[in-house]
């Protein structure tokens, strides 16, 4: 019998078994799909697959033991492929005076929305992150962003974070006094400060 149903990533593998009852081992057995013959099988050995698309596996034909003894073979395992993101950016470059806050922006493209993304400086893990949704940061000094690690989607399916966004802060004024009191004779003139 055939088993070994998935779900996985594009570019990543999983394994089919076939489980053999009874009869003399080794065994030869035939997969479709690309797979083929597979002779001196030992039951229950993992055979790695690595479909491109979602892909549906049967045996073929009879399975074989050492004796030339066979029985139809059975069951089939269907590999899910799904697609990763292709690109997670991160931007948002901006200056700002001291007190204020601005906001960051990652761009995903593919893969299954929503994301868990993980920026540093105190931004930390983001779950359930929808791309292009505004990111607000206020940093007290100068700070340059960066992407950590991998930005994972809803399949589970992965892909490096790459971009960086400057935020340059400005001081602010820290008082505004007005001085200049002084008494002056009609027609003549101060200043203030």
């Amino acid at each position: 019998v055939l088993s070994g149903t998935a779900t996985i990533c594009a570019g990543s593998s999983t394994d089919l078994i076939v489980t053999i009852t009874s009869g003399t081992g080794p065994f030869s057995i035939t997969l479709d799909n690309g797979i083929g013959t597979i002779s001196n099988y030992v039951s229950g050995t993992p055979i790695p697959v690595s479909p491109v698309a979602t892909t549906t596996y049967n045996m073929v034909g009879n399975v074989v033991d050492a004796n030339g003894c066979s029985v139809a073979g059975s069951g089939s395992a269907t590999v899910t492929v799904n697609t990763p993101p292709a690109s997670a950016v991160l931007s948002g470059a901006a200056t700002i005076c001291s007190g204020s806050s601005t906001n960051l922006i990652v761009t995903i493209t593919g893969g299954a929305s929503p994301y868990t993304i993980t920026l540093d400086n105190g931004v930390g893990t983001i779950n359930n992150y929808i791309s292009g949704t505004p990111i607000p940061v206020s940093p007290l000094a100068t700070t340059t962003y960066a992407m950590v690690g991998n930005v994972t989607d809803a399949n589970g399916c992965t892909v490096a974070g790459s971009g960086s966004a400057l935020v340059t802060v400005n001081p602010s004024p820290t008082s505004a006094v007005l001085s200049g009191t002084a008494t002056i004779c009609s027609g003549t003139s101060t200043d203030l400060i």
